[in-house]
C-alpha cells in the first residue's frame, strides 16, 4: 500500500484502520465500516488479525505511542495486504 509503512505483526505486514482511513483521505470509521461489510469473506489469521487488549497490551501500547492507531482504540484489528485487497 503506497504511502503507508506497514505494521509488522508476527512478521506479517499489516495496516491499521487509522492508516487505511488516512491513505484514503477519509474520516475515522471509513475503513472499519468497510471491514465490517466484508467480514464474512475474510479469514482471521490470513486477511486480518484481532488483537485483544488483555493479550496484546504492550504491542497495542506501542502502536498508540507511534500514532498508528486511534487514541480511543482498545482492541485492535490489523488488516494484512490480502485483507486490504478484499475490503477495498
Amino acid at each position: 500500500m503506497p504511502g503507508q509503512t506497514p505494521v509488522l505483526y508476527h512478521g506479517v505486514p499489516c495496516y491499521s484502520f487509522r492508516q487505511l482511513d488516512e491513505q484514503a483521505g477519509a474520516v475515522k470509521g471509513h475503513a472499519f465500516r468497510a471491514f465490517k461489510r466484508r467480514l464474512g469473506e475474510l479469514i482471521e489469521g490470513v486477511d486480518y488479525f484481532y488483537l485483544p487488549a488483555e493479550q496484546e497490551r504492550d504491542f497495542i501500547k506501542d502502536l498508540h505511542r507511534r500514532g498508528v492507531i486511534y487514541r480511543s482504540s482498545r482492541n485492535v484489528v490489523l488488516l494484512t495486504e490480502s485483507g486490504v485487497k478484499k475490503v477495498f
